[in-house]
């Protein structure tokens, strides 16, 4: 279909007069006639009914105008936004973040799309794994980034890290009388270790509970607590020990409050990825932000700010110990 033909089609029916219609747009009637009558030969329906007081709208008329007025702002905005703005993209795109991962990776991602793309507007979601995959499928998010996704057909999952996960317990100086760990244990060590977990479907209860199920362990879960934050507190108070990517409590470990133990018996690998609608794929906006996401990650694993995770496969995970 001819634009043209649909915004004289628009302009005609809010006018309720091809004379008037004509006027507004200082056009000559005899051309707007003719767009109109090739917009209903193509369509196969007549559109307006004619008479001395001018026209009435038929049933098609109605279904088309809805269509064509959002058609008509879709073409005007591709317009503005590809030579309307002094040749810098704009739109809006919104990013869901998982609590601790969001901490480290926010701030300069805010900061290289304030200094490079001003006039895009970036969004920002915190939630839980579970929260950012019903976000992704509702549309609230145009991209998650999250450790083990699941896998979805209406999803696009791009895997940008692998992380060794580690058990974490309290600082030397913490209260309560828990059992001492060795410095590196097996899956089967967890048994006797009480344990601060979220509760299920959390991609790092729903990894620990699958590995424990395959060696024949039975965990030892002491509390379910659903926020990192009051999990670390609990454990610096000495209730129990989790089991979580390093990374998210890196900086605690590195100030002493709390304590690293290495679960390399077998190692459990936690999969850090970007998730989508596969629909998304096609989006200019999404697939920069997608980028910006890997290349700040990839920026933050070289400067030792994301330690225990490797860019490239599971075999190459190491931890440093």
């Amino acid at each position: 279909m001819d634009l043209r033909a649909l915004r004289y089609f628009v302009a005609v029916v809010r006018a309720r007069s091809i004379s008037a219609a004509a006027e507004e747009l200082h056009i000559a009637q005899p051309a707007i006639t003719r767009q109109l009558q090739k917009l209903e030969q193509q369509l196969g329906a007549q559109l307006l009914e004619r008479s001395g007081r001018g026209v009435q709208v038929t049933k098609a008329g109605f279904m088309l105008m809805e269509r064509a007025e959002a058609l008509l702002r879709m073409a005007d905005d591709t317009r503005d936004y590809i030579s309307g703005t002094e040749n810098m993209a704009v739109g809006n795109v919104v990013l869901g973040l998982p609590p601790m991962a969001g901490a480290a990776l926010a701030p300069p991602i805010v900061d290289h799309y304030l200094k490079v793309w001003p006039q895009i507007s970036l969004r920002l979601l915190e939630g839980s794994s579970p929260s950012l995959h019903e976000w992704v499928l509702d549309r609230r998010i145009d991209l998650a980034v999250l450790h083990n996704p699941v896998s979805l057909p209406e999803l696009d999952i791009e895997p940008i890290s692998y992380e060794q996960t580690v058990l974490i317990g309290p600082g030397k100086t913490a209260h309560g009388n828990l059992p001492p760990i060795k410095k590196s244990i097996s899956v089967g060590d967890l048994a006797d270790i009480p344990l601060i977990m979220p509760a299920l479907p959390h991609a790092n209860r729903r990894m620990l509970d699958n590995a424990a199920k395959q060696f024949g362990v039975r965990l030892q879960i002491r509390s379910e607590v659903d926020s990192i934050t009051l999990i670390k507190a609990l454990i610096r108070y000495g209730q129990g020990f989790t089991v979580t990517t390093y990374a998210s409590v890196q900086q605690e470990v590195e100030r002493g409050e709390l304590q690293a133990y290495f679960l390399d018996r077998p190692p459990l690998i936690s999969v850090f990825a970007m998730v989508r609608r596969r629909e998304m794929r096609g989006s200019w906006l999404t697939n920069e932000l997608a980028q910006t996401v890997k290349t700040t990650l990839t920026q933050l694993i070289a400067t030792g700010q994301w330690q225990g995770s490797h860019r490239r496969g599971r075999e190459d995970v190491e931890l440093q110990h």
